[in-house]
């Protein structure tokens, strides 16, 4: 896995905003690819996965996001293919 993903997504879960890089962000509300938000919070134990298809960089991002969330226990709880979907803890 990209580890500048990883650690960003730790961050995020842990409510610390950081930059690990030019590519990935957190300002603890969303992970920011570039300066597009593929992942954010919604309700309380969710999160929204932004899933449009922009460079190769964000989607080895979205891919990895994805993966952690299955790893942490999140469950797919809704969708719009292409566009988002919607995971909830447990």
């Amino acid at each position: 896995m990209r580890k500048n993903t990883v650690q960003t997504y730790k961050d995020f879960q842990n409510g610390i905003a950081i930059a690990r890089c030019p590519a990935i962000s957190t300002n603890t509300i969303a992970i920011n690819s570039y300066k597009t938000p593929i992942l954010s919070r919604g309700f309380p134990g969710e999160v929204i996965l932004n899933v449009q298809k922009y460079s190769v960089t964000t989607t080895k991002q979205q891919n990895t996001i994805r993966a952690l969330l299955t790893f942490d226990g999140y469950k797919l709880k809704d969708e719009k293919p292409g566009q988002f979907e919607i995971y909830i803890k447990g």
